[in-house]
């Protein structure tokens, strides 16, 4: 600690005496001894003060507020020999270049070797973070060579730790403090032949704002392409793809309407770029820009489209060089989903593959905004249990088990949540056993889904996370008009006495002959919807229509004083109970003599025919509900194919 108080003091007693520059140099030196706690905090103040005032000092602000440790100094060695540190006490004198080899610190000393032509650095952390993990991907070709970079704006740009497996995986929070070599303005980049060098790697983030450009006034490597028009953006990209020696690379931030526009100028300039150079990943980005890789290595013959999430870049899809070329060599990924990927796609899942069951405890408060942790699904059916959504500090319920994603990578747990919720659980009854109902986890495991790309997945999910409220509403709607239906029937009833079955109709195992299918009431006798009601008549809601004798289902036949749509609404009001006296033998089974004796109130055939409408009313409201449930979930999911 002493030897490195010692040093830092001999560097900042130098500072005034030299030039902008070398004081960035210096000052970049001194932070990362700070930061990296090499220095105690006391003496550390004084420094903060001092090059904080500092109001040319843009680099050196950019670290504190981040507050990132700099484990990386580029510097020119030409700047780097003329600093020369004396200490006044003993009129001792050091280098630069020794105060690196003693701090040990990782340096790139750079000269005539690989030309780099470094744009600005966006503000958007993502981006900044890939263009520059693309730099340091190239660390085992550059670090025992010499390199000269061409920055054209000062730059001083934080990296946090990201993990990007195009090039390289940064596990270190990464400084990069480039001295600047050229600056000019963006119209330059254009009119004047600056950019006189070819160079092996080129980082760019695209300048905006120009206007009113001539294609006569440009420099000469635009004009040797040939390809008119005053639009900026081809305009750059060509000097970009002129600038670039043979197996170079660029890696550059551009808008997505440079890759979509279907302007001449556009879709020549992306003709030219397809067709002789490797154009290998593109990467979206959050922010109405992408990220364009490319070599000059030969001809395109596949791109790889890719999206940032949660701070990784994650692969979408790839695009071989035959269906660039039909879409216009649109180089959008949303223009290649429907071809790649479809919610109706061939690839199926296994839930066993797919999800683990995990015990949750949660406390007792639930936010709907929260993230979708789990899916809770009940281990038994009756009693109107539900598959849920489960989120953060949801109280789950002890008779539930959850699923949880085991790769997000592969599928998006929200997505995987609404899949289940509204496309599987409406025929999840298939999936229980025994009177009880109880969930058979081997056929739940055994239930395929439909995986699309992450993309569609996403998109899908953007959808519900809108209308997920909405969806919701309309279910409580229902639900309340359903109640409400209860509820009347129930008070319709309560004045009239009750009557066995067999009193108002004969119970059947198949129907009548003069039967013509129209007007049939039937109660299922067996399997897990034993109890259940059905009435093959087109004006009642939920009808089911058979051409065949069922020999799971009582045929109800010669009605007496009863018309067949009130005895419909009455066992349908009676169903669970019907269903509970299904449950009471080890198999599930109504048998003939229990449903003859049910009984249900004798309700006069004058006031059945106004309890039959306002039913129907109820139901068309629901029917109504249903219809606008299912548009909000269909629209979300197939809109896609």
């Amino acid at each position: 600690m002493p030897q490195n108080i010692n040093l830092v003091k001999m560097i900042y007693n130098c500072i005034s005496m030299k030039d902008t520059n070398q004081q960035i140099i210096l000052y970049n030196i001194l932070a990362y001894l700070i930061l990296s706690k090499m220095v105690g905090n006391k003496f550390s103040l004084d420094i903060y003060e001092k090059m904080y005032n500092m109001k040319d000092n843009n680099s050196f602000i950019s670290i504190m507020k981040n507050k990132y440790n700099l484990d990386v100094i580029i510097l020119d060695i030409n700047d780097v020999e003329k600093i020369i540190i004396n200490n006044n006490d003993n009129n001792d004198s050091i280098s630069i270049v020794d105060i690196i080899k003693i701090l040990n610190l990782k340096t790139l000393i750079y000269n005539e070797y690989t030309n780099y032509l470094i744009d600005y650095i966006p503000s958007n952390e993502n981006a900044s973070v890939l263009l520059l993990s693309s730099l340091f991907g190239e660390f085992n070709k550059i670090i025992n060579n010499k390199t000269t970079v061409y920055d054209i704006n000062n730059i001083n740009t934080t990296l946090s730790q990201m993990e990007y497996d195009y090039n390289t995986s940064i596990n270190n929070n990464i400084n990069a403090s480039i001295i600047s070599k050229v600056i000019f303005n963006n119209e330059d980049y254009i009119h004047h032949n600056i950019i006189n060098k070819s160079y092996d790697i080129i980082l760019c983030n695209f300048p905006s704002g120009l206007r009113n450009i001539i294609h006569a006034d440009c420099c000469d490597k635009i004009k040797r392409l040939k390809i008119r028009g005053t639009k900026s953006e081809p305009l750059i990209l060509q000097l970009i793809m002129m600038s670039l020696n043979n197996n170079g690379k660029a890696i550059i931030l551009v808008p997505n309407t440079l890759l979509n526009n279907d302007s001449k100028q556009h879709v020549d300039t992306r003709n030219y770029l397809i067709n002789n150079f490797n154009v290998s990943n593109i990467i979206n980005c959050d922010n109405n820009s992408s990220i364009l890789l490319f070599e000059k290595t030969g001809l395109t013959k596949q791109t790889t489209f890719s999206q940032i999430k949660d701070n990784k870049v994650i692969k979408l899809f790839d695009i071989s060089y035959d269906k660039l070329v039909k879409r216009n060599y649109n180089l959008y990924y949303e223009k290649y989903i429907n071809i790649n990927t479809n919610i109706i796609s061939n690839e199926k899942k296994l839930l066993k593959d797919i999800v683990d069951i995990v015990d949750v405890i949660c406390d007792n408060s639930m936010n709907i905004n929260n993230h979708c942790n789990y899916l809770s699904i009940p281990k038994f059916f009756n009693d109107n249990k539900k598959v849920e959504i489960v989120f953060d500090n949801y109280p789950l319920e002890t008779d539930n088990i959850s699923l949880k994603v085991k790769d997000e990578n592969i599928v998006n747990q929200k997505y995987f949540n609404y899949y289940f919720l509204y496309i599987i659980s409406p025929q999840l009854i298939t999936a229980t056993i025994g009177k009880s109902r109880k969930l058979d986890l081997l056929t739940l495991l055994s239930i395929d889904i439909n995986v699309p790309s992450l993309v569609v997945q996403n998109k899908i999910v953007e959808y519900f996370d809108t209308n997920y409220s909405a969806i919701n509403l309309i279910k409580q709607q229902n639900d309340t008009i359903i109640s409400l239906k209860s509820k009347y029937i129930e008070t319709v009833c309560e004045k009239y006495p009750v009557i066995k079955l067999k009193e108002l109709c004969d119970v059947n195992i198949k129907p009548t002959e003069e039967c013509n299918y129209q007007d049939i009431l039937c109660v299922q006798r067996n399997s897990k919807s034993a109890g259940n009601t059905l009435y093959y008549n087109n004006l009642i809601n939920n009808i089911e229509k058979s051409n065949s004798i069922n020999t799971n289902l009582y045929y109800l036949n010669n009605l007496k004083n009863i018309t067949p749509s009130a005895l419909y609404v009455l066992l349908k009001y009676n169903e669970a109970n019907l269903n509970k006296l299904a449950s009471i033998t080890t198999t599930i089974n109504l048998s003939r003599t229990n449903l003859e004796n049910f009984e249900i109130k004798n309700i006069p055939i004058e006031v059945q025919e106004n309890m039959v409408k306002m039913v129907n009313e109820y139901d068309n409201i629901t029917k109504s509900l249903y219809k606008n449930m299912e548009l909000l979930i269909n629209t979300s999911i197939f809109h896609l194919v």
